[in-house]
């Protein structure tokens, strides 16, 4: 322990290093008096610990009150994790059960719970999105149809990988994109209804020319 420790020479303040000090030529009482000769440094670091910890916290809290304010949107941190090989949820933001209908307790407790509810002719796009994105750690950017509660929604899914120690992390955000997706299927419902009438339109217009070519003649 440290505090075991006695100083022959005590601890001398180095000037161009604040909160640090220097230390050297100390004897060890575990070493029967045996002089023990270590020469280094011992630096207050408490300080730089406190202003992390509130860095961390604050970024936590912005990205908290952003998530909870953002429309139709949710914030969300995953992990895959090596030692298991499985993706565990970490963090959902409020507006999370409105969107999937999936309760807190459950998304954290089996991720699998959200991609079980996806559609299955997405769910296929999805897993290689993903597995690219952990692979290469690049960002994830899928547009999905989901059951929410048993009623087809649409998902747009961000996220962007980054390592922590020998596990993969994601943090994004999945917004709920049913309107415009139901404003696109009308557009191009409206779109084809437009080209079929004009290719009736172009269909009677040469018969009308055919029926007035009969005609013409004696």
């Amino acid at each position: 322990m440290i505090s075991d420790i006695e100083g022959n020479n005590g601890l001398k303040s180095l000037g161009n290093i604040p909160d640090a000090a220097m230390y050297h030529s100390v004897r060890d009482p575990y070493s029967n008096g045996n002089p023990l000769h270590i020469a280094g440094a011992i630096r207050d670091i408490t300080d730089e610990r406190v202003i992390i910890e509130e860095l961390r916290r604050s970024k936590e809290h912005l990205e908290t009150s952003l998530g909870n304010n953002l429309p139709d949107t949710a914030l969300y941190r995953m992990a895959y994790k090596s030692k298991d090989e499985k993706y565990h949820t970490e963090h959902v933001t409020a507006q999370w059960e409105a969107l999937t209908g999936i309760p807190f307790e459950e998304i954290f407790e089996n991720t699998m719970i959200f991609f079980n509810a996806v559609h299955p002719d997405d769910m296929q796009n999805l897993r290689e999105a993903i597995i690219a994105s952990r692979n290469g750690l690049t960002n994830l950017n899928e547009e999905i149809r989901f059951y929410k509660n048993g009623e087809l929604s649409w998902l747009h899914v961000t996220g962007h990988p980054y390592k922590h120690n020998d596990n993969v992390i994601w943090d994004g955000m999945i917004r709920d994109i049913s309107v415009r997706k139901m404003t696109e299927e009308r557009l191009r419902f409206r779109k084809q209804n437009l080209l079929a009438l004009s290719r009736r339109q172009n269909v009677l217009i040469r018969v009308l020319q055919i029926i007035q070519s009969s005609q013409s003649f004696p």
